[in-house]
């Protein structure tokens, strides 16, 4: 399955694989899709990726979240040492108000925001 997966990235997806696992090495990051689906056939540790429902229903909730920068991801976002979103984002300006994160910049406008 993951190989699938692999196939089926960007190369931006690709380049992200690479410097996250640099800047948050061994952390749990939460990313939205389809980054995440690239962090996951790298090896990262990301908080959740599909199959959404194998997991809890209160995870599988705060997921759809995250993206809309809605307060559900909260839930994610604690369960998480790194958080990747691109700038100007909600949930960006979500995670810029939260002082035990410090953001990150990476390529493109994508940033991530490591807990302190």
């Amino acid at each position: 399955m993951l190989a699938f997966r692999a196939q089926a990235m960007a190369d931006a997806d690709q380049e992200l694989a690479a410097d996250v696992p640099a800047s948050a090495p061994g952390m749990v990051v939460l990313a939205p899709e389809p980054a995440v689906e690239s962090l996951a056939a790298e090896g990262v540790r990301v908080w959740l990726s599909n199959p959404l429902d194998a997991f809890s229903q209160e995870h599988q909730s705060a997921y759809p979240d995250f993206p809309a920068g809605r307060p559900g991801m909260s839930v994610a976002v604690d369960a998480s040492d790194a958080v990747l979103v691109q700038e100007g984002s909600p949930p960006d300006g979500a995670m810029a108000e939260l002082e035990e994160f410090e953001r990150h910049e990476l390529e493109a406008d994508w940033l991530l925001y490591l807990r302190r």
